[in-house]
């Protein structure tokens, strides 16, 4: 039984919102989904608890975002730690635009055992909890080449460059997906180069890393100036897909107290052009200047420590609620 999206489904294949049928018109496409469960044993989809999502979509634009959760604790002794706490929460964001695009994905999966008195083994928890998060957005622009006082025809250079970077509370890497719950993918289109595809989960690792002062690990792609081969008149097509995939469960074979991860591409993943030759105009389909690097555009995903909050508030909440309810009774 498959409880997740392969990694190219999820960053490559999701099928974009077509926004006219006319020729060479751009595409961009959004998407988050995602569930949650907490049971006992192998849960059943019938019980897997979808993710709540909303759209925010404008002309050019797609934006998906989506959170969900459940909690539930049972009292064991007296005291704070007596109770087995169980928790699983899931949260995404994606946004598309012509040449600029976003994504945040999350997963928590908590089954913390009870502490039932002093120099005594906690009660464990042999609760089972899914977790599963769904990230993908892209977009397919047209770029047109044309060159002052240069005819139609003319053999010209036009540099292009790409890039992706992601934030993360975990190491994102190969080998073995099964035990790192969030991925990573990105891909890039560019004529005459062919399909550039990356994964945190290849055994060729692309991304380079920076440890950042609060621990996190900064994950980055960024090429050269790409020199594509064109003519003036040329109309180029330029395409990127950017996907996060996220899992963390807990059951009878990966039992721990707490799994999950946070992934932020709020800072992009995105295709810009590099400096151009004297003379040299690119107008493209969308309408969006190519000549600005979209790494350099603030984003205005969450802060990953906003989903944070939320993702330990669903448990805390119904934790405190459930106190407060036994103590007035």
């Amino acid at each position: 039984m498959s409880k997740r999206l392969t990694l190219l489904t999820v960053a490559l294949v999701f099928a974009p919102v077509q926004l006219s049928i006319a020729a060479n018109t751009p595409t961009v496409s959004a998407t988050v989904s995602g569930y949650t469960a907490i049971g006992v044993g192998a849960i059943p989809t019938s019980d897997w608890v979808p993710i709540t999502v909303t759209r925010n979509d404008g002309p050019l634009h797609s934006e998906a975002s989506g959170s969900g959760g459940s909690f539930t604790s049972v009292p064991i002794g007296i005291g704070l730690n007596s109770y087995i706490f169980t928790s699983a929460s899931a949260a995404g964001f994606a946004s598309a635009s012509p040449g600029v695009l976003r994504l945040y994905g999350s997963d928590l999966a908590i089954a913390q055992p009870a502490i039932i008195g002093p120099n005594l083994p906690p009660a464990p928890n042999t609760n089972t909890v899914y977790t599963n998060i769904q990230v993908g957005a892209s977009f397919t622009d047209y770029l047109t080449v044309d060159v002052v006082g240069q005819a139609i025809g003319t053999p010209v250079q036009v540099p292009l460059q790409y890039a992706v970077e992601v934030v993360s509370d975990t190491a994102l890497g190969y080998p073995t997906y099964s035990a790192h719950p969030i991925t990573v993918s990105a891909s890039f289109m560019i004529p005459g180069l062919g399909p550039q595809n990356f994964s945190t989960e290849s055994n060729l690792f692309f991304f380079n890393r920076t440890t950042l002062p609060n621990g996190n690990g900064f994950y980055s792609i960024r090429s050269s100036p790409i020199l594509v081969d064109s003519h003036v008149g040329d109309v180029l097509t330029i395409s990127a897909a950017f996907g996060i995939s996220g899992q963390a469960n807990i059951t009878d074979f990966n039992r721990q107290n707490q799994f999950g991860a946070f992934a932020d591409g709020r800072n992009t993943a995105g295709i810009w052009l590099g400096d151009l030759p004297a003379g040299m105009v690119i107008t493209s389909a969308s309408g969006h200047d190519y000549t600005i690097d979209p790494t350099a555009i603030a984003a205005s995903v969450p802060e990953p420590e906003s989903y944070a909050m939320l993702l330990a508030g669903l448990g805390l909440l119904g934790f405190v609620a459930r106190r407060r309810k036994q103590k007035a009774a």
